[in-house]
């Protein structure tokens, strides 16, 4: 398959020994080019996160295009509209973060409710980052008020750069490759707080170092985050 000329591209370097060592990201529909000075790699869709990921391992980082400037003025719109819209929300009878994580461990009953006990219930804000780093199978068993509780100190700690082991976008897009009823767990949250979703998913879109996972955010914005249904 020959390369695009005109397709989008991210450039990438890192430095060995004083040396400079290019690599360009290049993308024409499903199709990705990693293209170095003595390879060329193509690659689909399936194999984009974890292509991107070797190439941060090995030390890579993006030199152009370089938009900070302007995903950092986004990223603090998104943030001040996650905070506004779930101020105030509580967790109520709605599945803790150590529970859900026990929940995964299929803990006894007992040990269910000493989690729960422990878990915050009143302020998703004072939930410590470990915490979420910790329980990071839970938001694969929140029921709906337990999502509508946690989704935004999951979405603050994302949006500051701060998650290293949830992948909360995976979670926000996940039922639009097929699997619709994950997204009931969405279901109490208000227009506001969908929008702020919606928000949070537009920021993704814009940004080039996760162009692997714009087929799947496009799906979810178009299917289920769209406009209409944050109004």
């Amino acid at each position: 398959m020959q390369r695009p000329t005109n397709a989008p591209k991210i450039v990438l370097a890192r430095n060995i020994d004083g040396d400079t060592e290019i690599v360009e990201w290049i993308r024409q529909a499903d199709t990705v080019w990693i293209v170095s000075e003595n390879e060329e790699l193509v690659i689909g869709p399936d194999a984009w996160k974890q292509a991107w990921a070797d190439l941060q391992d090995r030390g890579f980082v993006e030199v152009f295009p370089n938009d900070q400037q302007t995903l950092t003025v986004d990223q603090d719109r998104v943030l001040d509209l996650v905070r506004d819209a779930f101020h105030g929300v509580k967790l109520g009878n709605g599945v803790g973060l150590r529970q859900g994580q026990g929940l995964d461990d299929y803990a006894d009953e007992r040990t269910l409710a000493s989690y729960r006990e422990q878990d915050e219930k009143n302020d998703w804000a004072k939930i410590p980052l470990d915490d979420l780093e910790q329980c990071n199978s839970s938001l694969s068993f929140f029921d709906p008020e337990g999502m509508r509780f946690h989704l935004p100190a999951y979405l603050v700690a994302d949006l500051q750069d701060h998650l290293q082991t949830v992948d909360v976008l995976f979670h926000l897009t996940f039922a639009s490759q097929g699997a619709e009823s994950r997204f009931d767990r969405f279901s109490l949250l208000s227009s506001a707080q969908r929008e702020a979703v919606r928000q949070f998913l537009l920021l993704r879109l814009s940004d080039h170092h996760r162009e692997f996972s714009h087929p799947m955010i496009e799906a979810a914005l178009i299917n289920y985050w769209n406009a209409s249904s944050a109004t």
